[in-house]
Formats: structure tokens, C-alpha cells, sequence
């Protein structure tokens, strides 16, 4: 009955999933495995109601994130895993989704979710709308090593989205940040050239003659 009922909220089926839940009996071990996979891959699907809904259950949120929040000390692999289902909404793009996710999880644990690799990625992809909220949420100030976006940071993204002849991308990162040294010039514009990304090499020129 479990199965099914994952594959309800899964499948985004809400009110089949609230019909099915009526009638599901939990062990202890359903309750920790079962559930936390039903509620990890429902994020991952992008299914913000039946996630929304999911939370709310004693058996999700008392049993699984309250236990989190009310530790001392949290376990680096629930730090792991916490960022490995953002990350996973993430790539999958969905934002509204990660909005809702990441204002749960920084309300119970304060600020452990990395955006670096989500930065990048996103960038890598060609999602903008992504990236620019993710963005918004970094700081200037590097104890916050969670939000801080650091110099090689940006000169990887930026490296990257020219090798991978994502101008758009390179552009919207040049933007946000700009001062980027010969080593990164020169290395972004031989990746460009190496893989015979012609305009993302003549933009590099322009840009490397006005500094």
C-alpha cells in the first residue's frame, strides 16, 4: 500500500494520495524510510501541493525534520541530504518548489543550503530565472560559507558557460561580477576557440580590449 501511495503523490494525484493516506498503517520503519522517499522524490518532481501536503503529515515533519531543528548538533549527513534534495529541485527547475523548500529548511536549521553548485549549474543550463534567485540570495560576507559566492566560484561559472558556448549565461555572470583576471580570460577564451565557439570568442575579445 505504500507503493502506491508513493507513486500517488509521485504522479501528482493529491486527492488519491489524501484518500489513500486515510487508510495506510505506518510501522516506525515506514515512517522514517517510506515517507522520507515519498517526500524527497515529490520534490524532485516538482509537485509543490502534494510536497506542501506531505510536510504538514505528523509523520513527515514531526518525525523526520523536527528531530533536525531540536538537535544541538546536526549530523553532516543530514546537512547532505537536506542539500542533496535541493540540489535535485534545482536541476530540475523547479522554483517555486525550491522557494518553498528552502524557506522550510532555513526556518528549521538556519542557513545550510549550498548555492554554489546550484549557481553553476544553472548557469550551465541556461537557467537564468534559477540562477538569478539563487543569486539573490547570496552575501558579500564570507563566514556565511553557505551563501557566500567566492572569486574562483565565479571564474569556474564563468569559464564554464564559455567552454559550454553558453553566451547567454557567460554574459549574465560577467554582469554580476567582473573582475576576472588574464589566467580566466585567457582560459575561457581558449576553451571557446578549442571548441569552436566563434561568437563566445569574439565577445571575449571585446570585452578583454576595454579593460
Amino acid at each position: 500500500m505504500i507503493h502506491i501511495f508513493r507513486a500517488l503523490c509521485i504522479n501528482n494525484k493529491l486527492d488519491e494520495a489524501k484518500s489513500a493516506w486515510s487508510n495506510l498503517k505506518l510501522n516506525e520503519y515506514d515512517k522514517y524510510t517510506h515517507m522520507l522517499t515519498t517526500f524527497i522524490k515529490t520534490c524532485i518532481a516538482g509537485h509543490l501541493d502534494v510536497a506542501k501536503w506531505l510536510y504538514s503529515l505528523d509523520e513527515v515533519k514531526t518525525e523526520l525534520f523536527e528531530p533536525i531543528a531540536n538537535s544541538q548538533y546536526m549530523n553532516i549527513y543530514d546537512e547532505y541530504r537536506l542539500n542533496d534534495i535541493f540540489s535535485d529541485i534545482c536541476e530540475n527547475n523547479h522554483i517555486e518548489l525550491a522557494k518553498w523548500y528552502y524557506s522550510v529548511i532555513t526556518e528549521i536549521t538556519g542557513n545550510i543550503l549550498y548555492i554554489q553548485c546550484n549557481i553553476l549549474n544553472a548557469c550551465l543550463n541556461n537557467k537564468l530565472e534559477l540562477a538569478e534567485w539563487l543569486y539573490s540570495l547570496s552575501v558579500s560576507d564570507s563566514t556565511h560559507n553557505y551563501l557566500y559566492i567566492s572569486k574562483r566560484i565565479y571564474h569556474n561559472i564563468f569559464i564554464d558557460c564559455c567552454e559550454a558556448n553558453n553566451i547567454v549565461s557567460a554574459q549574465w555572470i560577467y554582469n554580476k561580477y567582473n573582475k576576472y583576471d588574464d589566467d580566466t580570460f585567457n582560459n575561457a577564451y581558449n576553451d571557446a576557440c578549442k571548441n569552436g565557439h566563434l561568437e563566445i570568442a569574439q565577445w571575449l575579445q571585446s570585452l578583454y580590449r576595454k579593460q
